[in-house]
């Protein structure tokens, strides 16, 4: 069995991996924004810790939408209220359901952490990620889970340039560029046959032996 985690840096890798069923429950950042590459670095360093913790939410609103901040990690989400079981709640009731969201996403660092521990091949997935942090977020995840068995599959914009990624040779590494969901405003369904390509791919991989070539995947 293999694990499918989104890392960001939006909602879109999330969806896209329960619409293929594909999720095996709740991970820290699946229904996050998570823009600044910072913020993931320093997350998976720290184990997640104090992740929506009470003293550090806040409410913003933001195109008509009420945005819950983690004003130590400045990632966000939309989807605050929903996540915690009150989807009708305001910002009103954060003081109230701030405990909840915070047990939750514990419960969600404690799957994280299991995934990597278990043996079994896992996909991490970053939307937007440049080759340096690419290679910053592997050597972290490696030395902080060296047993683990996984992939970062580095999802760049499908009309970016892809030398910067050609000197790279850790076969930990999948590149698969894909379009910008952005562009589609709410219509995310027009990329859904480049998600099916990929993750045919993947799934074809996770029941093969890990491959003995040091050069990274791409589509």
């Amino acid at each position: 069995m293999a694990h499918f985690i989104s890392l960001g840096t939006r909602c879109q890798i999330a969806g896209q991996l329960r619409r293929l069923q594909l999720r095996d429950g709740l991970y820290p950042l699946d229904w996050m924004i998570c823009d600044t590459f910072w913020s993931l670095e320093e997350l998976i360093r720290r184990d997640f810790a104090g992740f929506f913790a009470p003293d550090n939410v806040r409410c913003q609103l933001w195109g008509g939408h009420v945005y819950v901040e983690d004003t130590h990690y400045w990632i966000n989400t939309p989807h605050y209220f929903q996540s915690a079981g009150c989807p009708d709640a305001t910002p009103d009731d954060l003081p109230r359901l701030a405990p909840i969201f915070a047990a939750k996403l514990a419960r969600a660092a404690v799957r994280f952490r299991a995934a990597l521990s278990s043996g079994q091949r896992t996909y991490l997935f970053r939307r937007g990620i440049q080759p340096w942090e690419a290679t910053t977020l592997v050597a972290l995840l490696a030395e902080k889970y060296p047993d683990a068995d996984f992939k970062l599959v580095c999802l760049p914009p499908l009309d970016a340039p892809l030398d910067p990624w050609e000197h790279l040779t850790d076969n930990r590494l999948w590149i698969a560029p894909l379009s910008d969901p952005e562009a589609a405003g709410q219509d995310h369904s027009r990329f859904d046959h480049e998600w099916d390509h990929l993750l045919d791919l993947l799934r074809a991989e996770a029941a093969l032996a890990p491959p003995s070539s040091t050069q990274p995947s791409a589509l």
